[in-house]
């Protein structure tokens, strides 16, 4: 059998097994089977038997990341002591910024309409408490954008000498890491399709098995895939993330001398 192929940038596994299994339906059926109009007949896929692991993200060169993190004031306030007396202002405030990771795809792996990959955060923004967790789900071969909020504090006293002012400031140092990224998934067991007639109530017709290594290696997308033993086979994801974080606070403070204006 030579089962046909979406293009190369979309490797949908569900319209790869429906193939299939419709042409395992025709070499199969009965004589009654055989009256059913094709319109009535209905493939219900069933997946549970398939295992999906999704590997760490592989980057073929090195991320790029600027030289230099950038800096983002959250929140500025000022302090007059016009005392003769040195004076302790509390300096208390909450802010959040945004971690995003930006995701597009040059090819991918979906069933149907629907992408689920699970996209392991990068081991250096995932110890930098960016706000990220260990895997980000995406769900869109179109590509997503997906935020996570992050939260920022400060509760310090401030000491302003007499007769001076004090500025302080909650500054946030923020990196960002961008690079095209592999990411191989390995899927292996065994698929169901159960058959059903649509114009009989929905009733049982037939049901189909297969090992998915065996239906991918039959079909004309084979050469998409890298065949490893223990019927176990695997599909390259090739995309770009771009991920932007923020790394840590820093509380800045100037004092000057209060200018009387005469």
């Amino acid at each position: 059998m030579n089962l046909p192929c979406k293009p190369a940038d979309v490797f949908d596994l569900e319209g790869i097994v429906k193939t299939w299994a419709t042409q395992m339906y025709d070499y199969t059926k009965s004589r009654e089977q055989n009256r059913i109009p094709r319109e009535a007949l209905m493939f219900n896929i069933n997946w549970k038997g398939v295992k999906f692991i999704h590997k760490e993200i592989e980057f073929p060169e090195p991320p790029k990341k600027p030289v230099v993190p950038k800096t983002q004031c959250l929140f500025r306030t000022k302090f007059f002591n016009q005392t003769n007396q040195d004076q302790e202002y509390t300096f208390r405030t909450e802010r959040t910024t945004s971690s995003t990771c930006e995701v597009s795809f040059d090819r991918c792996l979906t069933i149907g309409a629907e992408l689920t990959l699970s996209l392991k955060t990068p081991m250096e923004i995932f110890e930098a408490n960016a706000g990220f967790k260990r895997e980000l789900a995406v769900t869109n071969a179109q590509g997503q954008c997906i935020e996570q909020c992050l939260t920022w504090g400060v509760d310090s006293l401030i000491k302003v000498p007499a007769m001076h002012q004090a500025t302080a400031e909650l500054v946030v140092y923020e990196d960002e890491l961008c690079g095209d990224f592999n990411l191989a998934t390995d899927f292996s067991g065994k698929v169901v399709v159960t058959v059903t007639n649509l114009r009989d109530n929905n009733s049982f017709v037939k049901m189909i098995e297969g090992d998915i290594s065996e239906i991918i290696k039959a079909s004309s997308c084979a050469a998409q895939v890298i065949a490893k033993s223990n019927r176990v086979v695997t599909f390259v994801t090739k995309g770009h993330c771009q991920f932007h974080y923020g790394i840590e606070q820093h509380v800045t403070v100037r004092q000057e001398p209060i200018v009387s204006v005469e």
